[in-house]
């Protein structure tokens, strides 16, 4: 027996973003807030309803310090390219709480 879970399909820009943010939360050679800032970034862009698949984990891990120019990049496309007003405030909400945990 097997449950399924429906899901929707993530946002291309959405899931570059997300790739890179869990590159930098599973780098263990980093501060642990740093580590913690992303997660907390993909919590922004992944609540959604129904849920997005699961994201890429696949990608060499990579300090936040590092990964924090592609992510705000993919973010910022996400952002003028969104599908729905809840896709654009969801990124540009992630966006803006991307550059106050670097500052």
């Amino acid at each position: 027996m097997s449950i399924e879970i429906p899901s929707q399909p993530i946002p291309g820009h959405i899931a570059e973003a997300c790739a890179w943010l869990s590159a930098a939360e599973r780098h263990t050679g980093q501060q642990l807030r740093h580590r913690l800032d992303a997660g907390d970034v993909i919590d922004i862009l992944c609540d959604v309803h129904p849920p997005y698949p699961p994201i890429d984990t696949t990608r060499r891990t990579v300090p936040l310090t590092d990964a924090a120019p592609a992510i705000s990049q993919a973010l910022e496309r996400a952002v003028t390219t969104a599908d729905s007003v809840e896709e654009r405030l969801r990124a540009a909400r992630a966006l803006v709480a991307l550059r106050q945990r670097r500052s």
